[in-house]
């Protein structure tokens, strides 16, 4: 029992408090009524501290808190507390409402998603009339230490019309530049940042033809991606990359001219990817 009254936030109490009650098993539920007696107890202690609407759930007397046995009365206050309509959580120590980690981070997340007053407040009542307080401030929608990097988001905003989040997330990793969480990047972590920073997306069926990957370049020219890269790394072929390490960008326009067309048909220079009449080494018969 609290010997303090500790202020409470005033839209706090204009909820309902739930009082949790629970034994955990048939034989204690028979033998220890004390218990049970000061866990009812709890519905005074929520009017005391300002509550008009006190629940009590008990569905769960006689069921463990272990995790491997149901408890319909812990999923119903999981109900409540998604709903966004309890002010306050009751019961008579902790053991009472969970044993087990899962249960309390999840109970923890929950309060977290509902509460307007961007604080997940838990109190703890310990035996002997002592109670913790713990106080965590909710951070507001993007509000974090995790931010990602300006060069990340640089490269997104350069390339995201041009080329997929697959091939963005492979050109950041190969640059070495990590997520504001230190991680590698995926493309379904680059499409939630470019969503979050209101970049638009590739979308192959808009493309315009203006630009041209490797794999496009050679597909044109009929020749392989390896050719199409020896062709700009001789600078016959202008191709242009946003940042070292991104997939290289050819204008279209440049594909025909002479010089790349004379340095494909060169017998000193890059190849066809599959000469006419040329005999395969490994025939079928």
């Amino acid at each position: 029992m609290m010997t303090t009254v500790e202020i409470l936030p005033p839209t706090i109490p204009q909820r309902k408090a739930i009082v949790y009650v629970r034994q955990s098993s048939p034989g204690q539920v028979e033998n220890n009524p004390e218990s049970r007696r000061r866990q009812y107890e709890l519905v005074d202690v929520a009017r005391h501290r300002g509550f008009r609407t006190v629940e009590v759930i008990d569905d769960d007397l006689g069921r463990s808190a272990s995790g491997m046995v149901a408890r319909p009365g812990f999923e119903k206050l999981v109900v409540a507390l998604c709903a966004g309509e309890v002010g306050a959580v009751l019961c008579f120590d902790a053991s009472r409402l969970a044993r087990n980690g899962r249960d309390w981070h999840h109970l923890l997340e929950l309060c977290g998603l509902v509460e307007a007053n961007r604080e997940v407040v838990l109190t703890i009542h310990w035996k002997g009339g002592q109670h913790s307080v713990l106080r965590v401030r909710k951070p507001k929608t993007g509000e974090h230490g995790c931010q990602t990097p300006d060069q990340a988001l640089a490269v997104m905003k350069q390339t995201a019309t041009r080329y997929s989040d697959d091939d963005i997330a492979a050109t950041l990793n190969r640059m070495g530049v990590r997520t504001g969480q230190n991680k590698t990047w995926t493309a379904h972590r680059v499409s939630s940042i470019r969503r979050v920073q209101g970049i638009h997306a590739f979308r192959p069926a808009e493309k315009d033809g203006q630009w041209l990957t490797m794999k496009e370049a050679a597909k044109c020219l009929e020749v392989t991606s390896h050719v199409i890269r020896r062709l700009i790394v001789d600078r016959i072929l202008p191709a242009e990359q946003v940042v070292p390490g991104a997939p290289w960008q050819i204008e279209a326009c440049h594909r025909q001219t002479q010089d790349v067309l004379k340095a494909i048909r060169s017998k000193s220079g890059p190849y066809r990817a599959e000469a006419q009449k040329q005999i395969s080494m490994f025939p079928d018969t």
